[in-house]
């Protein structure tokens, strides 16, 4: 290969799926700087927490992933009974 030509690895090209990502992402990020101003307003400092839980509440759930995939079922019925019937007292209260 000569000085003049790029190795074929660095080939420019653009496809279809490759430009609707590009779309997408730019899409997703302008809505993330044009929401979190006004929701700063809004929320004060509320924001700095809800944005600090939710990352926790997606591990957590990774790990409850893991430990329901360990019980047998019928002690996953009782689990899931008595989460419901806690949420249900909860929403009672």
């Amino acid at each position: 290969m000569g000085q003049d030509q790029p190795p074929a690895a660095l080939a420019r090209r653009l496809g279809t799926g490759d430009a609707v990502v590009i779309g997408l992402a730019a899409m997703i990020g302008a809505g993330v700087f044009a929401t979190f101003g006004p929701a700063a307003r809004t929320a004060g400092a509320g924001l700095l927490v809800g944005l600090a839980l939710g990352p926790s509440m997606v591990i957590g759930s990774l790990l409850g992933k893991r430990i329901v995939e360990r019980l047998s079922p019928t002690v996953f019925v009782l689990v899931v009974e008595a989460t419901l019937l806690a949420a249900g007292i909860a929403l009672l209260l």
